[in-house]
């Protein structure tokens, strides 16, 4: 867990930005990103699959907008 909020306390976040804040603000913003990562690979794939396999289905029409 963090051990306080940047986005809503501003003292946080000038401590964060200093680098005073514990390494769990840094593993946070990395499984942040790798989550946002893989939800991204999973929307394309998905849309792909979809295109491939399934023509006519509402993911294969609409699934590059999202995927975009």
């Amino acid at each position: 867990p963090l051990s306080c909020a940047p986005t809503v306390d501003p003292e946080c976040a000038a401590r964060e930005t200093a680098g005073l804040v514990p390494a769990t603000h840094t593993a946070h913003a990395i499984s942040s990103s790798l989550a946002m990562t893989g939800a991204l690979i999973g929307v394309v794939a998905l849309t792909v699959a979809a295109r491939r396999y399934g023509r006519g289905t509402p993911l294969a029409r609409f699934g590059p907008a999202p995927a975009a």
